[in-house]
């Protein structure tokens, strides 16, 4: 069976190559990781990195899905 997905929620956010979906929602716990993720995919409007605990934020973007 061959599923169609367009979007992906994904943690952690910076190592990875993650750039194949029309949304991403990502997580980082640590501002550093964040402000790197921001500046390294600041050109993709798909990707939206949310700075907290995944297990906390996550159940904020669940409404926007």
């Amino acid at each position: 069976i061959i599923h169609q997905l367009n979007l992906l929620i994904k943690f952690p956010t910076f190592f990875n190559n993650i750039i194949y979906f029309d949304k991403i929602y990502t997580f980082e716990i640590t501002k550093e990781l964040v402000d790197m993720a921001r500046s390294r995919f600041k050109d993709k409007k798909n990707i939206e990195i949310i700075h907290g605990d995944s297990g906390v934020e996550l159940k904020n973007i669940l409404p926007l899905l």
